[in-house]
């Protein structure tokens, strides 16, 4: 079953490879394999052995938009190339067209009996054309020397004819006529192969100079090639010049950023180690004025407790020292000393209760600094550990960051890496199209000189038929002048251009001096 075409427009759509020789074509221009716009889904992006990580998933989308983006960016390169080759009527590609089969000609020859069609390749040639014409004319101007020849024959036996009627008076001046005749034929025949001769010479020196002139062009062309060729190698060492330079930079950045980074980590963990040692400071200090306070308030209480005793005391000294008076005074002072005695109890009680609530007092003071002491350490606590949350936060955000800003230089540094290999590829394509325009090129002068040459052999081959075909009618004519029978010449021609003439061809060519050769040959 064939496989199917999908257009560009149908493979964007549908999301599968191009097939149409277009779409192929316009990818082998740009540098895009057409695989690289086929569409893909983000958990293609995902490392699987940190699939579930946020980042990775944050890395993957970003690798995914960078895809999408290139991909769409690709699609619009793609469909301006179409488009021009639409525009410029493309229908296969020229490297398919070059590995396909050509005829071979069989003869030189050929080229005379090809169709119109095999004879485009030569047949834009000034030069061929002109060979062409030469060659006509040529062609023309021998038949009409040859039927000249053949006419003037006719004419000179008719007047022989008539001249034998002639009684033998008219034999001498007849004899004479002829002498002249002769002689001015010479003449004519002299002065005529002295023009062919200097138009031999011309058209030498015409094709000398053609020769020439095509030497000139071919050294230009090469002495071009080989500018193109320096000129292409500069530019390749510029740009692995600029990219060396390039990576450099790159390299320092990344260094001065990773150098920045440690930097602000280790500043980050001084400060830590520093709210830490604070901390402990802070609550070593506490725990010291805790402790400080804690004797501090035992003291007192002792010395409270005292003083509280010491007033006993020297309330029950008093006490003894009024019952004794009050023995001494007996009953008329008890009413009064117990009034007395009511009132400094009571005075007592009021001391013990107003040192109860100082005591009190101080307790609640003591408790309250202790709570705000631990309210104040609980919120240093909280705040350290809001700091710690937050350089965890900052942590993970700038490990994250950084991260990501390694994924967008990675999807960077491919993305030029895929530039650079598509523009090789676009040159490696332009290549082959100069190479195979270079073949052709090579292919059209190789058609050129054998048609060249196929002109030159016809010239020579039609030049010695010309002479044979001479050679024939001056036979002729001659059996004619023996025999005296001028209506039968074209019998005569005839059976001197048959098959079994041939030895006689040969010894008559052979009987010819050189001069004459090589003037037939010009002819």
């Amino acid at each position: 079953m064939p496989k199917k075409a999908v257009s560009l427009e149908d493979a964007i759509l549908q999301g599968v490879r191009p097939n149409t020789p277009r779409a192929l074509e316009a990818c082998l221009r740009t540098g895009i394999e057409p695989d690289e716009i086929i569409p893909r889904v983000i958990e293609d992006f995902l490392h699987h052995k940190h699939k579930h990580d946020d980042v990775e998933r944050e890395a993957a989308h970003l690798r995914f938009t960078h895809f999408e983006e290139g991909r769409q960016t690709k699609i619009g390169l793609l469909r301006r190339e179409k488009q021009k080759l639409v525009d410029a009527g493309f229908t296969g590609s020229p490297i398919l067209a070059k590995l396909s089969p050509k005829k071979k000609l069989i003869s030189p020859f050929d080229v005379f009996n090809a169709p119109a069609n095999e004879k485009i390749v030569v047949t834009d040639s000034t030069m061929m054309e002109m060979e062409e014409k030469r060659f006509q004319a040529m062609k023309i101007r021998q038949e009409r020397e040859i039927a000249s020849i053949i006419e003037m024959e006719s004419r000179m036996a008719e007047i022989q004819k008539q001249n034998a009627l002639r009684d033998a008076q008219e034999a001498k001046r007849k004899a004479e006529w002829e002498k002249e005749k002769k002689e001015r034929r010479a003449v004519l025949v002299a002065a005529k192969h002295e023009r062919e001769i200097l138009k031999k010479k011309s058209e030498d020196a015409e094709a000398a100079a053609r020769r020439q002139r095509a030497k000139r062009e071919a050294e230009k062309e090469k002495v071009l090639l080989e500018e193109e060729r320096r000129q292409e190698k500069l530019r390749q060492r510029e740009m692995a010049e600029r990219e060396m330079d390039r990576k450099q930079k790159a390299e320092l950045h990344r260094r001065q950023t990773e150098e920045l980074l440690q930097q602000q980590e280790n500043k980050i963990m001084e400060s830590r180690r520093r709210v830490i040692e604070r901390e402990e400071l802070a609550q070593k200090k506490m725990a010291e004025a805790n402790e400080r306070r804690r004797q501090e308030a035992a003291a007192r209480r002792e010395k409270a407790n005292a003083r509280i005793q010491a007033a006993l005391d020297q309330n029950q000294n008093v006490m003894l020292k009024k019952k004794q008076e009050f023995e001494q005074k007996q009953e008329l002072a008890a009413a009064r000393a117990m009034e007395v005695h009511r009132k400094e109890m009571q005075e007592l009680k009021d001391r013990a209760e107003r040192n109860r609530k100082e005591e009190d007092i101080r307790l609640q003071r003591v408790e309250a600094a202790r709570n705000n002491q631990n309210e104040r350490v609980e919120t240093i606590v909280k705040k350290r550990h809001q700091l710690e949350t937050h350089l965890d936060v900052v942590y993970t955000e700038r490990s994250k960051e950084r991260t990501l800003k390694s994924v967008e230089r990675d999807l960077t540094l491919e993305e030029k890496k895929a530039n650079v290999e598509r523009l090789k590829k676009v040159e490696e394509f332009n290549r082959i199209q100069t190479l195979i325009r270079i073949s052709e090129e090579d292919e059209r002068s190789r058609m050129i000189k054998v048609k060249k040459q196929a002109l030159i052999d016809a010239r020579k081959k039609i030049a010695l038929e010309s002479l044979v075909r001479k050679h024939r009618i001056a036979e002729a004519v001659g059996n004619m002048r023996i025999s005296n029978k001028w209506d039968n010449i074209n019998e005569i021609m005839e059976g001197s251009t048959s098959p079994d003439r041939k030895n006689r061809k040969k010894k008559l060519m052979s009987s010819k001096s050189a001069s004459d050769i090589e003037t037939s040959t010009y002819l």
